[in-house]
């Protein structure tokens, strides 16, 4: 007869206890959404209401100012879009009037335009904020050609991004081709001067090659920038406006 050491006995006895244990199987699962109201968990606190009531009053006030008026509705689609063509140029020329740079070209993330249209006719300082609710201050970054061409690569995959004049290319195959740079083939030598948001040149939606760039800061908010070119329009009578320029194109 085999033999068996102690403690190897009694290990064997407590796993026959435990296999002939009761053993318990979940049935049944049932679930309910209950809807919390917290207006009613969370009484109106009136001294707080009276405190803030004047800021409000007085913030309402200036996000319903009129500032000026779109000629027509533009909207924010892909691989191009007026709404996105608007924006572009706007951090194009206020890259140049603010840090004195040629800059040669503008690309704002796709996500950071937060509405999907802006409608014709007056629009508010408010309808600015909603456009672009983010502290995002305009940069200018110096890049190469090669620069330019890892940039291009990465937004390739989701069709482009809202890009300004100055710039044009195809998209085949989530892959950037053609690049055309005021009229010439890019050049991977040569230097360019590209605007962008602060949250991008930064890093932001994985473009963490652009941190170590050369960067001019413009001191100036890309919200703001929007703000003071309608302005600019309406007092000379203008309306904004941006069009279609086949600036990236996919190819099927």
């Amino acid at each position: 007869m085999k033999k068996y050491s102690y403690p190897l006995f009694v290990a064997l006895f407590i796993l026959g206890i435990i296999a002939c244990g009761v053993k318990t199987h979940l049935a049944d699962v049932k679930t309910e959404t209950y809807r919390v109201n917290e207006a009613l968990l969370i009484p109106e606190d009136n001294a707080i209401k009276d405190m803030i009531e004047p800021y409000k009053s007085q913030l309402d006030e200036e996000m319903n100012v009129v500032i000026g008026s779109f000629a027509k509705s533009l909207n924010k689609q892909k691989p191009e879009s007026t709404l996105g063509n608007f924006v572009a140029d706007i951090i194009k020329e206020y890259g140049f009037r603010t840090t004195g740079k040629k800059v040669d070209f503008a690309f704002q993330n796709y996500g950071g335009i937060r509405v999907g249209n802006v409608p014709k006719g007056p629009v508010t300082a408010g309808k600015i904020y909603e456009l672009m609710p983010f502290e995002n201050m305009l940069v200018v970054l110096k890049m190469t050609g090669a620069d330019v061409m890892q940039f291009l690569n990465h937004i390739g995959p989701s069709n482009g991004w809202p890009v300004s004049d100055g710039i044009q290319f195809e998209i085949k195959d989530n892959i950037p081709q053609n690049v055309m740079v005021a009229g010439k083939p890019l050049s991977l030598d040569q230097i360019y001067y590209v605007a962008f948001p602060d949250y991008i040149a930064n890093g932001g939606d994985k473009c963490f090659f652009l941190k170590d760039l050369e960067r001019f800061e413009s001191g100036m908010l890309i919200r703001d920038a929007i703000i003071k070119q309608i302005l600019a329009l309406s007092s000379v009578g203008l309306e904004a406006d941006a069009t279609l320029h086949d600036r990236i194109t996919i190819i099927e």
